[in-house]
């Protein structure tokens, strides 16, 4: 059709087409609403609608719209009826939308243009139109081109007979006007139209009605627990990472303050120490002067300390097999020397002495100057993946905590050392050992702090690799079970696998004799990669 008209554009006298504009604007206002009701709210809208005619739907397309409107709503709900009923609302959508666009594209032709255009769109109106507004507007473009008699139907009776109403009737009818206006001036279609607002509820759901308005109760109600469910579940797991957040955060400022506090008493000692030694050196000065004997004291710390200086050692010497805090021997030797090791073993350092009272399995602690990395480090005893979901007081806990392998010895300290921990995301335990990846983060923190319970130590980072877990059968450098090397060949094989794997060239190396550090967390971009860094110790 807009072929038709499009050939006969051209002149200036157009035709007036504001109200039929504003009537099919009102039907598809309707049409959104009207197609979700039962036949009993549709009668009811009908009625209305009827009422206020002459406002909502003027003209014959308004009139013709109504009157199918009310053809719905007698259907009874047979599965025939019921199909029909469901195609007459696609069908009155299209015919409303094109005639909007027709209107609102070609409402300008001039009078001539239309008259062109009449005869074709009259033979061939079932191919342009689905529903009976088709026809109403070909009337009314009759009409509007003086070739038919305006319309004279019951629409014009109503209209007289509400104009000689009583005031009273004529108000109360305008109230409900004015309330179908505001529904029809709804941007957005609504699940409930105004007018199925009864005051008699067994008039809107009885029968199948109120069998529909069951279900449709029935699954907002379930939407709503949908919703509540969830919003309950999400509470819930918040409520647990914090709870767990705040536990971990506790736990590592309960660690800190028995190595803090345990450190200030381990000055205190120190200090009292110091004094007992001038009060000692004061009593021989004054037994000098007089020729008496003087009592001398000895502190349990300075014969520890002697204990502890006598143990020094070459690494390269022979290790000497030791029973570890927990009771666990290492079967490598004798029972004679293990008995001789124990004895030779200095005392538990002071600020860790409560701690690993406390916590049987502390290794030591680590820090790395300038990251999040300040936490203990521990041992299993019998299961070695016993760290990776408990932190170091035991609990569960999907951080873990930083372990050394059960095999490394504690005291003596072995050749090689080797500390796992979670690469996690939010940076905790070894999160952070992603950032020596790159080379000046690398030169700004090669300081690593690591103390066993009974010696401190600094080291000093070397190097930075990329490697991964060997298969059983595979050949190659295992560091993960690399803790000793006796000669010179077995400490080249490790210094070989470091210079291999490095990212990068850096100031430090090993030599031969160095304590090592290893810090293993998981790598991501090969299959079991892992990312290392190496250290040795410098003082």
């Amino acid at each position: 059709m807009s072929e038709l008209l499009q050939k006969e554009s051209g002149q200036t006298m157009t035709l007036e087409w504001t109200a039929e504009q504003n009537t099919l604007h009102s039907i598809k206002k309707i049409i959104d609403k009207a197609w979700r009701m039962n036949s009993r709210q549709l009668h009811s809208c009908c009625k209305r609608l009827r009422h206020s005619q002459r406002e909502v739907l003027p003209g014959r397309i308004g009139n013709v719209f109504l009157a199918h409107l009310e053809q719905i709503a007698d259907r009874q709900y047979d599965t025939d009826m019921g199909a029909a009923e469901e195609k007459d609302w696609p069908r009155l959508q299209r015919d409303t939308g094109q005639l909007i666009q027709l209107i609102s594209r070609y409402g300008q032709l001039e009078k001539e243009a239309w008259l062109a255009v009449l005869p074709k769109l009259e033979a061939h109106q079932e191919k342009y139109f689905q529903t009976e507004l088709g026809p109403a507007f070909i009337l009314t473009l009759k009409e509007k081109l003086g070739l038919a008699e305006p319309e004279n139907s019951r629409v014009h009776a109503a209209e007289t007979a509400r104009e000689n109403r009583p005031a009273a009737v004529h108000a109360e009818n305008k109230a409900e006007l004015e309330n179908l206006a505001a529904w029809l001036m709804q941007d957005s279609p609504s699940p409930r139209h105004p007018l199925q607002m009864r005051k008699n509820p067994k008039f809107l759901y009885s029968g199948k009605d109120r069998k529909d308005f069951r279900r449709t109760l029935f699954a907002e109600r379930m939407h709503n627990s949908a919703v509540f469910i969830f919003a309950s579940l999400s509470v819930c797991f918040m409520t647990a990472w914090l709870y767990g957040q705040i536990v971990r955060n506790q736990s590592a400022w309960s660690a800190q303050q028995l190595k803090v506090s345990a450190s200030q008493k381990a000055d205190a000692a120190d200090a009292g120490n110091a004094q007992g030694a001038l009060n000692e050196n004061s009593q021989l000065n004054a037994a000098a002067g007089t020729g008496k004997p003087a009592a001398v004291s000895h502190p349990d710390s300075a014969q520890g300390t002697l204990k502890y200086g006598a143990q020094q050692g070459d690494l390269s010497s022979k290790k000497i097999p030791a029973e570890d805090r927990q009771g666990t021997q290492y079967s490598t030797g004798k029972q004679s020397e293990q008995n001789a090791a124990r004895a030779k073993r200095p005392k538990i350092q002071k600020q860790y002495q409560k701690m690993a009272a406390e916590y049987p399995g502390l290794f030591g602690w680590l820090q790395i100057p300038g990251t999040q990395i300040d936490q203990p480090v521990m041992q299993p005893f019998k299961e070695k993946e016993f760290y990776l979901d408990h932190d170091f007081t035991g609990a569960d806990s999907a951080e873990g905590a930083l372990f050394t392998d059960p095999e490394n010895s504690c005291w003596p300290q072995d050749g090689n050392t080797v500390i796992y921990g979670h690469n996690m995301k939010n940076g905790h335990m070894f999160g952070t050992l992603d950032s020596y990846e790159d080379a000046d983060f690398f030169r700004a923190h090669t300081e690593i702090r690591f103390d066993t319970i009974y010696e401190t130590g600094r080291y000093e980072a070397a190097a930075v690799l990329k490697t991964r877990i060997l298969n059983e059968n595979e050949q190659g450098f295992r560091y993960y079970q690399f803790f000793n090397y006796k000669n010179r060949a077995e400490f080249q094989k490790c210094l070989d696998f470091v210079k291999e794997n490095q990212l990068f060239e850096t100031q430090s190396s090993l030599q031969y004799g160095d304590r090592i550090l290893m810090l293993s967390t998981c790598e991501y971009s090969q299959e079991n990669g892992r990312l290392v860094i190496v250290a040795r110790k410098i003082s």
